[in-house]
């Protein structure tokens, strides 16, 4: 008797290597140490070819994230 195992867990392939990234500060521009970790962290996932969606919360004396660098790397970003 065979048993059919997955290890997916019904998860549908597109959505295996997706990752929703919950980040307490914008990571751009990276000239702290948690916002430098943040990016460390985005941009070593996006290399190992997963799927990113960022959300963040912006901080008041910056800028809100530089939109080019972090979709470079990111499928979608929301700063709120």
């Amino acid at each position: 008797m065979e048993t059919n195992v997955s290890t997916s867990g019904g998860i549908p392939p597109q959505a295996r290597n997706r990752i929703l990234f919950l980040a307490n500060h914008s990571p751009y521009p990276p000239v702290n140490g948690p916002k430098l970790r943040i990016w460390s962290q985005v941009r070593a996932l996006a290399a190992d070819g997963y799927q990113i969606d960022l959300l963040c919360i912006a901080d008041r004396a910056e800028p809100i994230c530089q939109k080019d660098s972090i979709h470079e790397m990111c499928h979608s970003v929301e700063v709120i």
